[in-house]
């Protein structure tokens, strides 16, 4: 018989191990559902960073290796299961980008699955793992982000699970997911880190545990995690991918001006990521800047029991943030999927603040009732948090298919019409090569004058003088980037240029006037292109050899 005393553990939303059948439906339901109604109703743009990923998927599915361009052997590639797992959906759906949409889907929807379940194994409260996957789900920076065909709903999936092992002391499984994070993304070294370091900790503090009885456990994820950089180093002979290395040498010196300013512009992006903002792709106002409130409390109100818990995840979150910051590198602020990482973390923090919150409403309430009224009390604010929020998530999911989805576009347009002229072994030089290489034919060569893509004796050299060497056949390239200036300072009158849209275009003189001829195709190319499929080359216009 009840007593009418309300239960410590209701009150502050902490649940029993048995899971009703009614809050399965609502804590996995709800999320789930969210994910398909935005997926329907918001346009999903692919962006040019996923293309670097299905050139090189299409590569290796087609037998001609882990490669961009045919033939070269970069290591640009910072996610090789990605890459693997949409081989394999390529072989399955014929499509690459149909291949990234399909286990996109899925790794979003185990994605939240995990967010709920990782507020619960952190906090004791499934509430708060509910309320976590819906600030998850309605974020548009990690929401939009993950619907643009990168690797990231992979990673935030992988990342959730390690925690989740770790907080329930299963330490070698923790430490296998965190190593498969790694081939995920090349950060997931990061989190490998962390997870190691808290394993060896909690191993050695418990009772009668050496040093020596403690590395057997180690020796799968160390063994994946050195299969990784061995795979780099024999397969491209670098340890580290190329791309990773530009990003780090394209900061500015450490504790200069330019990098306490742009120290500052990456902390700000943080700010916004956690608030549903961006600098320029995701602007639309949120009502985020609610939540810093409850994570206040989240980190204050959590029981001592579970503090412990939470250590590992709060120490990723706050490394992750200064390495970023530290970096000094406003490289990341073009990027937003950059800053989502620290966002599950946080969020179950947050929402265990709300769910605190809401035990103050129902402390003097019987046990059940309070546990019924707080069910009913998440249940609303999830429904009307999700209402809320459908209006900046579509004026931003707008935003980013006019500026990105149109970007893209332009350049398959280009790359489709110049591969239609080009003779064989030709060269396209730009500093946006995604979208460019993987609408390109499959023979033309991508010269990246930003440096992801460069073969060892080149990481170093100036684009004018790759340019100088290579003699590239087309330049294409954003009016915004300023390149045309340079390369006509330089080369005198080498290229003659003609803009579209925002995309400055530079034909080689010796092969202009003939292309300029079939200028007029590239506007029928542009209406008719779905950026969102491969494009059949067997079943193009043919090519012209000038």
């Amino acid at each position: 018989m009840h007593s009418g005393k309300p239960d410590a553990n209701a009150e502050l939303g902490i649940s029993s191990p048995r899971l009703h059948w009614w809050e399965a439906i609502l804590l996995y339901g709800f999320p789930i559902g969210l994910l398909i109604i935005f997926r329907f109703l918001l346009p999903a743009i692919l962006c040019d960073d996923a293309y670097i990923t299905f050139k090189t998927a299409v590569n290796f599915a087609s037998g001609n290796g882990l490669i961009f361009n045919q033939g070269e052997r970069v290591y640009l590639l910072t996610t090789p299961l990605w890459a693997f797992l949409l081989a394999a959906g390529r072989m399955l759906f014929s499509d690459v980008a149909i291949a990234a949409k399909i286990l996109g889907v899925l790794f979003e929807l185990l994605f939240l699955c995990s967010t709920v379940y990782l507020g619960y194994s952190l906090t004791g409260s499934r509430k708060a793992g509910l309320l976590a996957a819906v600030l998850m789900c309605t974020n548009p920076v990690s929401l939009l982000t993950g619907f643009s065909g990168m690797e990231l709903p992979l990673y935030l999936l992988l990342l959730n699970i390690s925690f989740i092992l770790l907080s329930r002391g299963r330490y070698t499984w923790s430490l296998v997911f965190a190593a498969i994070a790694v081939w995920a993304r090349f950060d997931g070294i990061l989190l490998f880190a962390i997870v190691l370091g808290s394993t060896i900790y909690a191993q050695l503090k418990k009772g009668g545990n050496t040093p020596w009885r403690v590395i057997p456990g180690l020796i799968p994820s160390i063994l994946l995690v050195a299969a990784y950089f061995i795979f780099g180093l024999l397969y491209y002979g670098d340890l580290i991918p190329v791309s990773v290395q530009r990003k780090v040498l394209a900061g500015p010196p450490l504790f200069s001006v330019m990098w306490a300013k742009w120290a500052f512009l990456v902390f700000r992006e943080l700010i916004n990521a956690f608030n549903g903002k961006s600098a320029y792709w995701y602007v639309a106002g949120t009502p985020f800047w609610l939540v810093w409130i409850p994570l206040a409390i989240g980190l204050f109100t959590l029981p001592v029991a579970r503090r412990s818990k939470i250590i590992p995840i709060v120490l990723y979150i706050i490394i992750y943030a200064a390495a970023l910051v530290g970096s000094g590198n406003s490289y990341a602020t073009n990027f937003p999927w950059y800053f989502v990482p620290i966002l599950p973390g946080l969020y179950v923090l947050s929402a265990y603040g709300v769910v605190w919150l809401l035990s103050l409403c129902v402390r003097r309430l019987p046990t059940v009732s309070a546990n019924i009224v707080q069910w009913g009390l998440v249940t609303a604010i999830a429904v009307i948090w999700s209402a809320v929020l459908f209006a900046p998530l579509h004026k931003d999911a707008m935003n980013l298919s006019g500026i990105s989805g149109d970007r893209e576009r332009m350049y398959g347009a280009v790359s489709i019409w110049l591969g239609n002229h080009l003779g064989n072994g030709a060269c396209i030089a730009a500093n946006e090569i995604g979208a460019i290489g993987f609408f390109s034919r499959p023979d033309i060569a991508i010269l990246d004058m930003f440096g992801l893509l460069r073969e060892r004796e080149e990481r170093l050299a100036g684009f004018v003088d790759l340019i100088r060497k290579h003699r590239p056949e087309a330049i294409v390239t954003l009016e915004q980037f300023n390149y045309r200036e340079k390369i006509d300072e330089e080369l005198n009158e080498d290229y003659f240029w003609f803009k579209v849209k925002n995309l400055e275009i530079g034909l080689r003189a010796d092969i202009s006037p003939m292309l300029q001829k079939h200028f007029n195709e590239l506007q029928g190319i542009y209406d008719a292109l779905d950026v969102g499929k491969e494009y059949d080359w067997g079943l193009g216009e043919g090519i012209v050899t000038i």
